[in-house]
């Protein structure tokens, strides 16, 4: 009688503890790299937050710079705002107002900071021109 000897399946404890040495291995080289993928998605998303409010506060407030001058602040959610209105004198333009068939107008520009606490560095800022009436 012969007998055959049945071949084991599996692996040894040495292929697992090579295995998993490989595997710490890598997710260590990697740990570094996620963690500064991960600083970059927050700050891209902060970004994005900040953008949205200064675009919404910009649209607002170049309408009412037809009307008047003046700085502004407001706070939204997690983040500060601050507006500005000037009249914008260019070196050329005359000292008076431009007059048209509407009346007397000025140019003014408006200016919106946003950042994440009050007196800090802007996360955006944005400006855009507006025509406006002369008071």
């Amino acid at each position: 009688m012969t007998r055959h000897r049945r071949s084991e399946q599996g692996f040894s404890l040495l292929e697992v503890v090579v295995a998993l040495a490989l595997t710490a291995l890598f997710f260590s080289a990697m740990l570094p790299a996620t963690g500064a993928s991960l600083d970059r998605l927050a700050d891209t998303e902060t970004r994005a937050r900040a953008l949205a409010i200064a675009r919404s506060t910009l649209a607002k407030h170049a309408a009412i710079a037809r009307f008047e001058d003046g700085a502004f602040e407001g706070r939204q959610g997690d983040f500060c705002w601050r507006t500005s209105i000037s009249q914008v004198r260019h070196p050329a333009q005359p000292a008076s107002p431009t007059s048209g068939p509407a009346g007397s107008f000025t140019l003014r520009q408006v200016q919106v900071e946003v950042s994440t606490v009050v007196d800090a560095q802007p996360v955006i800022a944005l400006s855009t021109y507006a025509l406006g009436e002369v008071r």
